[in-house]
């Protein structure tokens, strides 16, 4: 695997035979996202490509838009790690698997496209905006749940453009069936 892949940086820090994995195996989920932060810039210092070994895995991380885009049209069977991410995903189309993601994709580029996303815009700068207010009153408190601030606003979001409505600072989801 090193010698097809000798073009590609590998990521700072790794240990003989382990690589990577003394620094994914211990800790907890907090730990483990902010390498998962860091191991994505050092990823963006090397170029938007590195690799890495995990133990006997053999990783290769992406954050060049350009790179991903070639590597997710060629490789659409997911690795097995992708059920250990639905941890935080949650099931959907990014976890989902080949047979899914296929009946479904060509269904949903029409709707992504930039033209159209750009057409909400102004929606979701305003929904950025609410976020950050609803969660200003943690900043300097340590730790804290944001899943149910995201789900918020995440639904609103979804809903507004999905509706056209409103196009105002007014909501259209009730906190209780957020709740449910």
């Amino acid at each position: 695997m090193d010698r097809m892949t000798e073009s590609i940086p590998p990521l700072p820090g790794a240990a003989p035979v382990i690589g990577l994995a003394h620094k994914a195996l211990h800790g907890d989920d907090v730990l483990l996202w902010e390498r998962l932060k860091q191991w994505s810039l050092d990823t963006n210092d090397l170029g938007g490509i590195a690799k890495a070994w995990f133990g006997p895995i053999f990783f290769i991380s992406v954050t060049d838009p350009e790179f991903f885009f070639s590597i997710s049209n060629a490789c659409l069977e997911k690795n097995h790690m992708y059920k250990f991410a639905s941890r935080w995903l949650g099931r959907g189309l990014v976890t989902a698997d080949v047979s899914t993601w296929k009946r479904h994709r060509k269904l949903l580029r029409p709707a992504f496209s930039a033209s159209v996303v750009a057409t909400f815009l102004h929606i979701f700068n305003r929904q950025s905006r609410q976020l950050v207010s609803n969660v200003e009153h943690h900043v300097g408190g340590g730790y804290f749940d944001v899943a149910p601030y995201v789900a918020e606003i995440s639904l609103e979001s979804i809903c507004q453009t999905a509706t056209g409505l409103p196009d105002k600072d007014a909501k259209v989801v009730d906190k209780n069936y957020i709740r449910l």
